[in-house]
């Protein structure tokens, strides 16, 4: 995968954003001042900019590992669902999708 950075003024980035989907991108992160735009070959983002080769992330991976489980009070243990470490004795297992039904669960 490729990326390409890209200045842009506020008034001209939703006619960019149309020609990078227009174009094939894969997916594009809105910044103050630019956006960084994603597609499958140098070829295709070489026409917006210098394509630059994207660092081969596993985001499923890299999402499930940014909420690893928290003991909550002295009686439970909140873990997404995906995780497989063992529920500490005395406590109650609460499963909770992060961003779904609760939110993140992140805030006070």
């Amino acid at each position: 995968m490729f990326s390409v950075r890209i200045e842009t003024e506020p008034e001209c980035g939703d006619v960019l954003l149309a020609e990078l989907w227009e174009a094939g991108t894969l997916g594009v992160i809105e910044s103050d001042g630019f956006l960084e735009a994603f597609f499958a070959d140098a070829e295709s983002a070489q026409r917006f900019g210098e394509p630059r080769r994207a660092a081969d992330v596993d985001w499923v991976r890299a999402t499930e590992n940014a909420w690893p489980p928290l003991l909550v009070g002295e009686k439970f243990f909140v873990a997404a669902p995906w995780r497989a470490e063992l529920t500490p004795a005395g406590r109650f297992r609460l499963e909770i999708n992060p961003g779904l039904q609760c939110g993140t669960g992140q805030h006070p």
